[in-house]
């Protein structure tokens, strides 16, 4: 039996083996040296490997484009929309001549789960436009100045693409005031930047921005030219929660009257995903009652009931929170819309004690 020594040099060229000992040392701090380059290269920025696949913002572009028709309720929501966003970009020539742009940025703001995704595909297949729905995933980067190169990226595909409609989901976690004081700042200036547009053309893109919490957004991105128009999302109104509610018992086994007006006369305050989940829980007790009797059990009203007796909306402590919010920064008015839905909300609240 022959037993061969398994020390790794069997594969190394002969004349590294034939080398003196000086030379291999030499070459073996030539090697670490290139290997210490390569590392700082990569993550200053100046080099870096890349997999040949299709962005992700790229890939949701191509997403099946809709309109108001497919947005239940809202109504007041959409004229605005209409009016101030739709009707400019598509007429651009008529605004020009009286001096007024179009494009530019709009912010949404609302409690979590009431649309505003939605909403902004909407937007985007009303102005017939392309639709890039940008996650934070999408731009944030371990890599020093690789958050910046993906934003500007974003933006000239955009750009490439016109007319097209750039959506920021969440923009606080891009704009937030406290990115300015850390490794964020890079890209609120290029974000910055890329708003207004000075090295490159800004014409035929629309640019919309998201957030739960718009308090929280950096005031350089609320100047003229950039997220200076405002929109309030609500939860959904009575028609949009009894739309809601059938859309998402469409396809499911019902039988007879499952009074979904009633049900959603009974969820105000419900968001768009209050009422998902109160549809799921409806048919989760049906799948139980299909298990027990062995037999398909529809969806019923009695089903619903009982799903609405379990959930709450989960709106109400965004309430709370704007509410005090809205209060202190309403300078300008920008938060007269959700003041004023409070209001009217109160008032409601107050007629239904009253007649109780």
């Amino acid at each position: 039996m022959t037993i061969s020594k398994q020390d790794g040099t069997g594969d190394l060229p002969p004349w590294i083996m034939g080398a003196p000992t000086w030379a291999k040392v030499a070459m073996g701090f030539a090697a670490g040296a290139a290997a210490c380059q390569l590392v700082h290269a990569i993550r200053s920025g100046r080099a870096r490997f890349t997999v040949a696949q299709e962005p992700r913002h790229e890939q949701r572009e191509r997403a099946k484009a809709i309109t108001f028709t497919e947005v239940g309720g809202h109504e007041d929501l959409k004229r605005q929309i209409e009016k101030r966003i739709i009707t400019p970009f598509r007429e651009p020539q008529l605004f020009e001549r009286f001096k007024k742009r179009a494009g530019g940025g709009i912010l949404m703001y609302g409690p979590p789960g009431c649309g505003k995704t939605l909403i902004a595909r909407a937007t985007a297949g009303q102005c017939r436009a392309q639709f890039f729905n940008i996650a934070i995933s999408d731009v944030l980067d371990k890599w020093l100045g690789q958050s910046e190169q993906k934003l500007a990226t974003i933006f000239a595909v955009a750009r490439a693409a016109a007319p097209a409609v750039v959506f920021f989901d969440e923009l606080d976690g891009l704009a937030a005031t406290q990115h300015r004081e850390s490794t964020h700042s890079g890209i609120v200036s290029q974000f910055l930047t890329e708003m207004d547009g000075f090295s490159k053309n800004n014409r035929g893109l629309l640019v919309l921005g998201a957030t739960n919490v718009p308090w929280a957004i950096d005031p350089a991105f609320r100047r003229p030219g950039r997220f200076d128009r405002v929109l309030f999302v609500p939860p959904p109104d009575r028609p949009a929660r009894a739309e809601i509610l059938r859309i998402q018992l469409a396809g499911r086994p019902t039988a007879g009257d499952l009074g979904l007006e009633s049900i959603a006369e009974r969820t105000e305050g419900y968001s768009g995903a209050d009422l998902e989940l109160l549809v799921e829980q409806a048919v989760d007790a049906a799948i139980d009652a299909s298990l027990m009797s062995r037999s398909d059990v529809p969806v019923r009203a009695e089903h619903l009931k009982a799903a609405l007796s379990q959930t709450k909306p989960t709106t109400l402590p965004w309430f709370t929170m704007a509410r005090e919010h809205a209060h202190l920064w309403n300078e300008g008015g920008q938060y007269s819309d959700l003041l004023r839905y409070l209001e009217a909300t109160e008032a409601q609240n107050s007629a239904a004690r009253r007649t109780a």
